[in-house]
């Protein structure tokens, strides 16, 4: 009798394991969540930073990379003209959300996949870029953070005038383009807090527009320069503070790479924090959040770096006063 009695507990169990294997084998089979991620840097360089700050912002949110999502990055290499070619072959993988950093890859994901949610990792002004309505009310298919850089232009110019009191002409080097005024426009304003101070610009469209531009702005007079904002001016930051090397400049910028290649100083955005807050947007919009109804995030952390050796080469002193706020001093 106790055998019977075991012989049918052992049945029961055996049928149960039968009716929750096939559920067991659905969610394991349950197909990852496809994150796009598009940059036009490189893995290899501070990108590949940013591309690590926005997956361990992910972590933060609880999403298991490999388990529960899992990530197609394309990286243009600094080469522009790539995005578009990443971006239609992100379009062709169907994700669920594209990520994308800066600007200009923003556009290019828009234009291939107009009707997949996209956020902004880093970038200017999306109202000015056509992105959104307004940061508070994007409207449309986009949101996420903006650096604002081209607000930061009366801060830099501040900084400059700061570490070389004596300046009365300085160069201001910008993209071209309609979606860069902005930055123009406030540099021109920022230079009206300072009596005696002279502007000059030049507009780059090209990467040999760029040694011409910077010998014009050299036959002008100009004593320094600042770098306004632009993913194409930061993707040639190298030959352009080489020639201003030359031209014993002072040179002053919104990204910390600048600093890196030989600028004075730079202050701006902490993108490695936007691209981690980016991961905010992908979870709400992966739960059911509309982008449209998402508001833009300017940034909250700033940084000032400065360039000790670039400092001595141009016989320049930092006063104690940004001794003291700089986040990092290079040696």
């Amino acid at each position: 009798m106790e055998t019977n009695k075991t012989t049918r507990r052992k049945l029961l169990q055996a049928l149960a394991l039968i009716c929750l294997t096939p559920k067991l084998s659905a969610a394991q089979s349950k197909p990852l969540v496809v994150v796009a991620y598009l940059s036009h840097g490189s893995r290899e360089d501070l990108h590949g930073t940013f591309f690590s700050a926005f997956q361990q912002g992910m972590s933060d949110f609880g999403w298991k990379e490999g388990r529960e999502y899992r990530i197609e990055a394309r990286f243009a290499n600094s080469d522009f003209a790539r995005l578009e070619t990443l971006a239609n072959e992100i379009a062709t993988l169907k994700p669920s959300i594209i990520v994308a950093t800066p600007a200009t890859a923003v556009r290019a994901a828009a234009k291939f996949s107009p009707r997949t949610p996209i956020v902004q990792a880093n970038g200017n002004d999306p109202v000015v870029n056509g992105f959104a309505v307004s940061l508070a009310k994007p409207g449309g298919m986009i949101t996420g953070v903006t650096n604002m850089l081209g607000d930061l232009s009366e801060k830099n110019l501040e900084l400059l005038m700061s570490a070389s009191p004596a300046l009365t002409r300085v160069g201001f080097i910008h993209e071209m383009g309609s979606i860069h005024e902005s930055s123009v426009a406030g540099a021109r304003h920022s230079l009206s807090r300072f009596k005696g101070v002279e502007g000059i610009f030049a507009g780059v469209a090209r990467p040999t527009d760029l040694a011409a531009q910077l010998s014009g702005l050299k036959s002008q007079g100009a004593q320094a320069l600042v770098i306004l904002s632009g993913a194409f001016l930061a993707s040639h930051r190298k030959p352009m503070l080489q020639l201003a090397g030359e031209y014993k400049w002072p040179v002053v910028g919104g990204l910390r790479e600048y600093v890196e290649a030989g600028a004075l100083l730079s202050y701006g955005a902490d993108r490695k924090t936007l691209c981690r807050r980016a991961a905010y947007f992908v979870d709400r919009v992966l739960k059911g959040a509309k982008p449209a109804d998402l508001p833009f995030e300017q940034p909250t952390v700033f940084e000032l770096v400065l360039n000790l050796k670039a400092a001595k080469a141009l016989g320049i002193t930092f006063p104690q006063s940004l001794l003291v706020r700089a986040d990092e001093v290079i040696q």
